[in-house]
């Protein structure tokens, strides 16, 4: 649903090949409630559902924290193990 109201445009490719894809969205601009320290084996859907973050079955707000840490996580290929601490958004 998040990405239901994006704009499609029309990309083609050198062979003339054309592909519907999304355009950029904006990333909402959260407040940081607090950071974690990450280690090895840490998964963003169980940070997320700790009682002291989101609490459970709140696996469907991992977006949150993906959005609030995009450039972290891109930085670093998208490997958690990279990332020293991650920062968890207001709810």
């Amino acid at each position: 649903m998040r990405y239901q109201n994006i704009n499609t445009v029309s990309f083609e490719n050198v062979y003339g090949d054309k592909f519907p894809v999304k355009v950029m969205r904006e990333y909402p601009d959260y407040q940081t409630a607090k950071k974690v320290v990450l280690k090895k084996e840490d998964r963003l859907d169980e940070i997320i559902t700790r009682r002291d973050n989101y609490g459970d079955d709140a696996e469907g707000e991992t977006y949150r924290v993906v959005d609030h840490n995009i450039v972290e996580i891109f930085e670093s290929g998208f490997d958690l193990a990279k990332i020293k601490e991650i920062k968890i958004p207001t709810r």
